[in-house]
């Protein structure tokens, strides 16, 4: 791992779970120990390996390269070196002692270095290469809903992931570049959902049928139901021609609905999925109040809520719930 995410604490939880970690790290609060972390830089030759075991059982170390780099790991044994062969690095005013001592005039030097190093120059490459397939066919979608870049994150994961175990081992012999392949996934997600939206019948459920006793938090819908129910689940937008009837009788002629008996059919709920839009007798009173005063702001005046009738099928905040469904409104 790099130094980002090899905190104390998830090192710790690793280790209960078997699982071994190696990475960069950055000094915390109290941690590592002091004395790992006075070590003086400029002082340091090349190639120097500072170790220690701290409290929780982990190899913390210093190594100096062209600067010196913080490692821990939970499975590396101090003692533990190899040699490799190392390219001239270029020289800079910091390492141009040792480049001249080691290197000379060669461009290539046998360098002994901790296998600890060896390791997380060797396999840190991977997580790289793998952050740069995932990135080639990521979408790029905005949304203030927060688990929605999560979700899409999670698919190129897998997408990536899937490329590479039909590359590697089932598939041996099939040559398939990542964009086709990708484009296969694209086609096999679609034509699931085509399936499964063909089980669904298109259209809105009687919710003149519902009751109190239907509508209560135990009440478990079926999949089917929640995808009816944010098909038909639509944000009402004002017309032109509703803000313009000037009528006493408006509402009746634009909500018929509103004023069908009995009341018990008009309840007030959050659906099982569940979405936010503006109440609308909200917008229809700041469309009609913003034609005396063009200063009112939309997002002040209107309110957005999740709440809707269970009869009438609109959006409508607690304030105008009781007043929407009156039957001598006059606005206008």
């Amino acid at each position: 791992m790099d130094n980002y995410f090899t905190l104390p604490n998830v090192i710790q939880g690793l280790r209960k779970l078997r699982i071994g970690v190696v990475g960069t790290c950055r000094f915390r609060r109290g941690w590592p120990p002091a004395s790992l972390k006075d070590v003086d830089d400029k002082k340091a030759n090349f190639n120097d390996f500072y170790w220690l075991v701290d409290g929780m059982e982990n190899l913390v170390a210093r190594w100096m390269d062209n600067g010196m780099v913080s490692v821990v790991s939970t499975v590396h044994n101090v003692d533990a070196f190899i040699e490799r062969t190392r390219r001239k690095p270029r020289k800079t005013l910091k390492n141009k002692g040792h480049v001249d001592t080691i290197w000379g005039k060669n461009g290539k030097a046998n360098v002994k270095i901790p296998t600890l190093i060896d390791d997380y120059n060797h396999w840190m490459g991977g997580v790289d290469l793998s952050d740069q397939r995932i990135s080639y066919y990521h979408p790029d979608i905005r949304c203030r809903r927060n688990w929605v870049p999560i979700f899409i994150q999670l698919l190129s994961i897998i997408r990536n992931n899937s490329f590479l175990v039909m590359k590697n081992a089932q598939f041996k012999g099939i040559k398939v570049t990542h964009k086709e392949f990708t484009m296969q996934m694209i086609d096999e997600l679609m034509s699931r959902a085509e399936k499964y939206s063909d089980q669904i019948t298109p259209g809105s459920p009687d919710v003149s049928s519902l009751t109190q006793e239907t509508i209560t938090p135990d009440y478990k819908s079926t999949a089917a139901e929640e995808t009816l129910q944010s098909m038909m689940i639509k944000r009402k937008r004002v017309t032109k021609s509703l803000v313009e009837s000037k009528g006493d009788n408006w509402l009746s002629e634009k909500f018929p609905r509103r004023l069908h008996l009995p009341k018990s059919k008009h309840i007030r709920y959050i659906p099982k999925v569940a979405t936010r839009s503006a109440c609308v007798y909200c917008s229809i009173e700041f469309a009609r109040k913003k034609e005396k005063d063009p200063k009112l702001e939309y997002q002040k005046e209107v309110k957005r809520t999740s709440h809707i009738c269970s009869y009438c099928r609109e959006y409508l905040c607690k304030k105008h719930f009781d007043v929407f469904h009156e039957p001598n409104v006059r606005k206008g």
